[in-house]
C-alpha cells in the first residue's frame, strides 16, 4: 500500500502539472488501470483522484476568502462538486 504522504504528493503534482484538468487526467488514469486488470494501481489512482479532489477545493475555498496567490499554479476556478 502506498502511503498516504505519497498520494498527496502525487494530487499536488497533478495539480501543478494539469490544473483545472488534473481530476479529469487522474480519473481517466484509475480507470485504465481498471480496465487492464490492475486493480491495486486502481485504487492507487482512486487515492489520488480523491486527493486532487480536495486540494482542488481547498484552493477554491482559500482563494474565495483570501483572494487568489498569484504565485500559485492552481486556479481559484478549480470547483468540483
Amino acid at each position: 500500500m502506498i502511503p498516504e504522504i505519497d498520494i498527496w504528493r502525487a494530487a499536488t503534482l497533478m495539480l501543478k502539472r494539469y490544473e483545472d484538468k488534473a481530476l479529469e487526467q487522474s480519473t481517466t488514469r484509475a480507470d485504465e488501470l481498471a480496465a487492464d486488470g490492475d486493480h491495486a494501481g486502481a485504487d492507487t489512482w482512486r487515492r489520488i483522484t480523491t486527493a486532487v479532489e480536495q486540494l482542488a477545493n481547498h484552493a477554491a475555498r482559500t482563494a474565495a476568502l483570501i483572494g487568489p496567490n498569484p504565485k500559485r499554479s492552481i486556479s481559484p476556478s478549480l470547483v468540483y462538486s
